[in-house]
């Protein structure tokens, strides 16, 4: 599912998320808990201020994407 995200912007271009837009709502972002590459792309884990965890891909090419969203019990 495609997914906005806003970013930090430091000197190396997006470097951390900071807001996800889900659905037409901004969510921010409490934590990045684990970042890591794979082969033309980078995946995040983000936990929510609500508490919820999300795992979002940036593709080369500067799509995102949401691949898991672990809701808050």
């Amino acid at each position: 599912m495609r997914v906005r995200v806003e970013c930090y912007a430091g000197s190396r271009g997006d470097e951390r998320p900071t807001a996800v837009v889900l659905g037409g709502t901004r969510l921010s972002v409490a934590e990045v808990l684990d970042t890591w590459y794979g082969t033309d792309h980078l995946y995040f884990r983000l936990r929510l201020e609500r508490g919820d965890e999300l795992l979002v891909r940036r593709d080369e090419d500067g799509a995102w994407t949401l691949e898991q969203l672990v809701a808050r019990r």
